[in-house]
């Protein structure tokens, strides 16, 4: 049981995960008794069978955490957007790294339903539109992933970052234009309109999303697993 969690990163997403995990944990039958930081805690203190790896930092402390997985063969999941994992901490296979920048599960679900089904509508008029808090200055990865999967430039996306707009006109309750992640894809054609929508209302999804990871770790091989692998292979 993997229920020691050592957490890497200053951000948003850490400062969830630190606070919230054990809470949430519960929710989906994963017992968690310590969510300990990375930087602030001893790395010699518990049993290294009881621990895992959270690295949702910014990419700085990467290497000396695979380095202490390999040596230890304790288990990672990585879930910073951007990242990249050396190949040969992979390939040499001493322990397990789940590769998920994208921690909500459902929203990987529906990326992977338009990976299968996208090009059903190249025919039609698509347009997309995402609005994240106004902290965010870049486009959204999930949304310019969505875009190539609908066989659209990520230019033509439409990004808002206006609390009105989002409060008055898309709906995103006042509390949580600080911390959300909505995305609307548009289809229009042939006398028909289909609007697919996927909202975030805080960090909750994520934070659920790494606990069922935790909780089927164990039952992985050691090497690298894409998130969007277990689910098409219904491991989560």
């Amino acid at each position: 049981m993997r229920d020691i969690v050592y957490v890497v990163g200053h951000g948003k997403l850490a400062s969830a995960v630190l606070e919230h995990l054990p809470e949430i944990a519960q929710k989906v039958q994963t017992p968690i008794k310590s969510v300990l930081n990375w930087d602030t805690s001893s790395h010699k203190e518990n049993d290294v069978s009881r621990r895992v790896v959270v690295h949702c930092g910014s990419g700085q402390q990467l290497y000396d955490v695979l380095e202490y997985c390999q040596s230890n063969r304790v288990p990672l999941i990585q879930c910073s957007t951007g990242v990249t994992i050396p190949d040969n901490f992979a390939s040499e296979r001493t322990f397990t790294i789940i590769d998920a920048p994208n921690l909500s599960i459902p929203i990987v679900k529906f990326l992977c339903m338009l990976e299968e089904t996208g090009q059903l509508f190249s025919e039609y008029q698509i347009s997309i539109t995402e609005s994240h808090q106004k902290t965010k200055t870049t486009l959204a990865g999930t949304a310019a992933e969505m875009a190539g999967l609908l066989g659209i430039d990520k230019s033509e996306i439409k990004s808002i970052r206006d609390d009105d707009i989002q409060k008055n006109i898309l709906g995103i309750p006042e509390e949580f234009t600080r911390q959300h992640a909505l995305l609307i894809v548009n289809i229009k054609g042939d006398e028909c309109a289909i609007t697919l929508r996927t909202e975030v209302h805080g960090l909750e999804t994520y934070v659920v999303g790494l606990a069922r990871l935790i909780n089927i770790i164990d039952r992985l091989p050691p090497g690298r697993h894409a998130l969007k692998d277990l689910v098409l292979q219904h491991i989560v």
